[in-house]
């Protein structure tokens, strides 16, 4: 059950659920649900993988993991993506106008699906998402990081 597998890999990261929190046992259970196509395993095994977390790091594999999970609908991904869009501090150029895309898209999916068992807590996405959103606007200034 990838749900489960997804879960698991949340514990690990975080060591909730009474779990030591264990970056490379999160790393293989959402590894386990992104090899079954599970699409939130497939965002937790791309931040991972982009950012190093349990892993070797490899940018251009966890970028076009988080791609190929937000393309098919996980608010996670999105999120992720338009964070490191906005902030252009890690391998992705900052671009204002990709920012705006995938932030908006975290909003509409974070209202439309609750059920990503890899994701934050939505109010926690939606949140950051509207305050990046109004700094692009030119309304306040965020330094939001992941």
């Amino acid at each position: 059950d990838t749900a489960a597998m997804c879960r698991l890999s949340v514990w690990y990261f975080y060591g909730r659920n009474g779990l030591q929190k264990d970056e490379k046992l999160a790393y293989e259970w959402c590894s386990k649900a992104g090899d079954l196509f599970d699409v939130a395993g497939m965002a937790y095994q791309g931040l991972q993988l982009y950012k190093g977390f349990g892993v070797d790091k490899d940018e251009v594999a966890g970028v076009a993991l988080l791609h190929m999970a937000a393309y098919n609908g996980n608010a996670y991904a999105c999120y992720l993506l338009g964070n490191e869009y906005f902030l252009g501090d890690s391998g992705l150029a900052k671009n204002d106008k990709k920012a705006k895309y995938w932030l908006r898209k975290a909003v509409e999916l974070s209202q439309d699906d609750k059920k990503d068992s890899c994701a934050l807590p939505e109010d926690k996405i939606v949140d950051d998402c509207k305050r990046m959103l109004r700094t692009l606007q030119g309304d306040s200034v965020i330094t939001a990081q992941i």
